[in-house]
């Protein structure tokens, strides 16, 4: 039987995937030791539904914005027409005397989007409106050869010129003449795998990804976007194309992307992160995203690929601690199914067995959350995680009675919801447990993956409170990945003496923000970070002996 908690406030959820028989006790303590990925997303696929990618809980979604989608026809006369310079002198006029943008409303409002059954305009616009994050890869040429008219190796002037328009028309047409507020973007897809398009050197694709990142960030400059250069979205963790990237262009990158399929990708990720660090020039060390994971060979609908996923997951979350770098996010391939692939939902809208473990470990490990240390006498994975509104507690091969003590983190006569995933249950709500002086115990099967949903008895905005009135609420941190300047604002219910300081990965505090007492009512407070080294900063908020902590991600 499971005991569960439920309150107003915050939510703690314990997760678990079982698969060998042990008996273990966790105590949860209050310490944070790294954050978990932000993004857990997916891959297009052969159609598209918001509700499913609502459902999931998922918060990101990668697009492949080949030419052949996105420009299939070159969108002026004369090849190689306009020159670079001359659509940067034409901002007055929105670039409408250098960019025929009816053309491309044409093509991006009114045609269906590859396979999905939508215009790009109405996958954007239900991404936006949903705030599920769009990452756009960029690449001239398709796996299939076209379009035709496309940029090919060897480039000249003329082929720069038609690869920065088509990068700076799109961004600017996306954030610009549309408010989608797109900030990630790949630059090709797989150039070390010939199959993927890329016909050029590795020189030439240092070049791409320059041209590319200031096209974006020229357009992105007018919409007041924060831009990501995502590179080199590699096949191979070991290519030659990471630390050939990191030595030539480690200047204008910002997220070191790969993909790879692997059932350990904490091994991967150590390889990855000892590129950068042993070829990095700029100083700054990159947060990493692998963008393409899980199958492209398999079927998702069986219970070894479900709990492998899962496994998956834990290994993304505990990149801080067990990589030594920062998981930024992940993108499963595919959500839909398409042609050959199988995917997380079937092409007649059925879902298939690992759709409802992702759903589940999305609740638990997405947006950055804080990692806390525990005293754990299992040999399985156990991982506890905090946000600004719930707790989650999350385990791998148990397969007997868990003993949880979370009484060092403010629980205390609670109840939660208990749901599980295995081959009966599909993400299911099964129990109702009680939670008595902070301990409660739940049995974990084999071959499971196992949730209970524990709400606090005061949520980190309730503690310090007078008849339930939080002293602070509404707090907001955005953007909280960042490039210069960010802003927090909140709401302060009665006049109070508040402190918000800025510290960095090791607990140097780098920054005072607030430092006194706030009437009653809205605040908000930038944080200028021009002249601090890219990496991960803590923001805290305290107020007597209640403290909050955020986490932000500078990158530069």
């Amino acid at each position: 039987m499971c005991d569960f908690l439920q309150k107003s406030g915050q939510v703690l959820l314990i997760l678990i995937v079982a698969s060998t028989l042990q008996s273990a006790t966790i105590t949860i303590t209050d310490s944070v030791i790294a954050n978990t990925q932000n993004y857990i997303g997916t891959v297009e696929g052969g159609h598209f539904n918001i509700h499913d990618l609502l459902d999931c809980g998922i918060n990101s979604i990668r697009l492949y914005g080949d030419m052949v989608r996105l420009e299939p026809e070159d969108d002026n006369i004369i090849y190689g027409s306009p020159s670079i310079d001359s659509i940067k002198a034409d901002y007055a006029s929105g670039f409408s005397n250098t960019i025929p943008w009816e053309i491309w409303d044409s093509v991006l409002t009114n045609s269906t989007y590859w396979g999905t059954g939508v215009s790009f305009d109405e996958l954007l616009t239900q991404c936006f409106t949903n705030k599920i994050e769009v990452i756009l890869g960029l690449r001239p040429v398709s796996p299939e050869g076209y379009p035709i008219w496309a940029p090919r190796s060897p480039y000249d002037t003329s082929d720069w010129n038609e690869w920065w328009e088509y990068c700076f028309a799109v961004a600017y047409w996306c954030n610009v003449r549309h408010n989608y507020n797109i900030s990630h973007f790949q630059i090709h897809n797989e150039p070390d795998f010939p199959s993927q398009g890329w016909d050029g050197t590795l020189l030439e694709y240092i070049e791409l990804t320059k041209y590319g990142a200031d096209a974006i960030r020229f357009a992105n400059s007018f919409a007041g976007t924060e831009t990501f250069i995502h590179a080199p979205v590699v096949a191979i963790e070991s290519s030659e194309y990471i630390f050939y990237t990191i030595q030539q262009a480690d200047s204008v990158i910002d997220v070191l992307d790969y993909h790879e399929y692997t059932s350990n990708q904490t091994d991967v990720g150590k390889t990855v992160y000892s590129t950068i660090l042993n070829y990095d020039n700029d100083g700054v060390i990159e947060p990493v995203w692998n963008s393409e994971w899980g199958t492209y060979s398999a079927s998702y609908n069986n219970l070894n690929m479900a709990l492998r996923m899962a496994n998956n997951l834990f290994d993304f979350s505990l990149f801080d601690t067990s990589v030594g770098t920062h998981c930024l996010g992940t993108n499963q391939f595919v959500m839909w199914d398409w042609g050959p692939f199988d995917g997380l939902v079937n092409s007649d809208s059925s879902r298939n067995e690992t759709y409802y473990v992702f759903r589940l470990c999305c609740r638990c490990m997405q947006g950055g959350k804080e990692i806390l240390q525990t005293e754990y006498n299992g040999n399985e994975r156990v991982m506890v995680t905090r946000d600004s509104s719930s707790l989650y507690v999350s385990g791998l091969g148990v397969n007997d009675s868990l003993f949880v003590d979370v009484s060092q983190i403010g629980v205390d006569s609670e109840v939660g919801d208990y749901y599980i995933y295995d081959n009966a249950h599909k993400d299911s709500l099964v129990d109702t447990l009680l939670i008595n002086g902070g301990k409660f115990a739940f049995f974990c099967p084999e071959s499971a993956l196992v949730c209970v949903k524990i709400e606090r008895k005061y949520g980190i905005e309730e503690q310090l409170v007078e008849h339930r009135v939080p002293i602070i609420s509404d707090i907001k941190i955005y953007p909280n990945l960042f490039t210069q300047v960010t802003s927090v604002s909140y709401q302060v219910t009665r006049k109070s003496k508040i402190s918000l300081k800025v510290y960095d990965v090791v607990g140097r505090m780098v920054k005072t923000l607030i430092s006194g007492e706030k009437e009653a009512g809205y605040y908000n407070v930038s944080f200028d970070a021009k002249k601090l080294q890219g990496g991960i900063y803590f923001v805290r908020f305290a107020i007597g002996d209640y403290k909050l902590t955020k986490k932000l991600i500078l990158l530069k």
